[in-house]
């Protein structure tokens, strides 16, 4: 019985004893299934005009996707188990090679440890040369504690007795730093010792300064005072000035307030006395008259007018007495000092006896 397209492609997927993971590593294997599926696939043509030749192509097509999905399964079947054979391969190589590194360091310790104690001395030893590089170098402005320290750490490390190859090198460093640090004091003292002598110098010229201040200022308050005694003096003086000036001026007004005081009194006094006269003058008169008329009465008339005479004396004086007496009384009452108050007073009426009059 003839096989059919479909069962030849699918047959060539049956690889029998033929050892997979063999196959698929063989590429001309590969290739021989491939062209032999290519050449029996071509046998059902390509008449697609017929549904027998449309069919034919439709189960070839189908049959080589069966033949490569069942191909494929293999490989992955194959790689599968290859995979599992290599994890099991990395498995024994990784515990043989831990097993063998594990002896291998075993045996190499010693060197190894000695080795590694070399590398850390060499970084040491480069790491104290770098040090003692940079201890050369002191910083402008450091101090004398600096030097101290990196004396006391230039100590520590002249007791290092292991420097290698480098032991020459080292010792000329040393025997370097070791001078340079001399050296360093002796100009850090040196500049100490110049900023403690300006320090010095300025605190004595702060001080002579703050004396020269104080004298200043004692001369200024010296000046300003003789300038306000002179300026009290002045003050003073005329005052004194205007005060006497004042009390003259006040004692000529005070005089010339009494003259007025005693002029108006005298005008009183001769008005009164004029006023008397002119009296005296009507009752002569009068009594002339009453002589030419009146004879029979003239001794009687004589003695009246005698005794009115000397009533209108008596009262005339009482009068003058009291209005002096007034007229003292009242300037008494004021402040006798007070010369521009009695005139003030004259002026108001406010003394009794006393009349002011504007002169014409």
């Amino acid at each position: 019985m003839t096989e059919t397209i479909k069962e030849r492609l699918i047959k060539l997927a049956d690889l029998g004893e033929t050892d997979a993971e063999a196959l698929f590593q063989a590429e001309a294997d590969l290739d021989a299934i491939a062209d032999k599926a290519r050449k029996i696939a071509a046998e059902a043509g390509d008449d697609v005009s017929t549904k027998t030749g449309q069919d034919a192509i439709r189960s070839t097509a189908a049959a080589l996707g069966s033949l490569k999905q069942a191909l494929d399964k293999k490989g992955k079947e194959a790689k599968d188990s290859y995979q599992r054979k290599v994890t099991a391969i990395d498995a024994g190589r990784s515990r043989l090679k831990g097993r063998l590194q594990l002896a291998q360091d075993t045996v190499r310790k010693p060197l190894t440890d000695l080795e590694e104690a070399e590398r850390k001395r060499a970084e040491e030893q480069i790491a104290i040369f770098h040090e003692m590089e940079d201890m050369a170098n002191i910083p402008l402005g450091s101090g004398l504690d600096l030097i101290d320290q990196r004396e006391a750490r230039l100590a520590e490390l002249r007791g290092i007795n292991d420097w290698g190859d480098r032991g020459e090198e080292a010792s000329s460093l040393l025997a370097a730093l070791k001078t340079i640090f001399e050296k360093g004091r002796g100009e850090i003292q040196q500049q100490l010792d110049q900023a403690e002598e300006l320090r010095q110098a300025k605190v004595r010229e702060a001080e002579q300064q703050r004396l020269r201040d104080e004298r200043a200022e004692k001369d200024r308050q010296e000046l300003e005072q003789l300038r306000s005694e002179k300026l009290e003096a002045d003050r003073q003086a005329k005052q004194a000035l205007e005060a006497q000036e004042a009390a003259e001026a006040e004692a000529q007004r005070q005089k010339q307030a009494a003259l007025e005081i005693a002029r108006q009194a005298e005008e009183a006094e001769a008005r009164r006395a004029k006023e008397y006269e002119e009296a005296e003058r009507r009752r002569n008169q009068e009594i002339a008259e009453a002589e030419a008329r009146h004879i029979a009465e003239e001794k009687a008339a004589a003695e009246q007018a005698e005794k009115q005479r000397l009533e209108a004396e008596q009262q005339a004086e009482k009068l003058r007495t009291v209005a002096q007496s007034e007229v003292v009384t009242d300037i008494i009452g004021l402040d006798s000092q007070d010369a521009e108050g009695v005139a003030a007073a004259i002026v108001a009426g406010d003394i009794r006896h006393v009349r002011f009059e504007v002169a014409a």
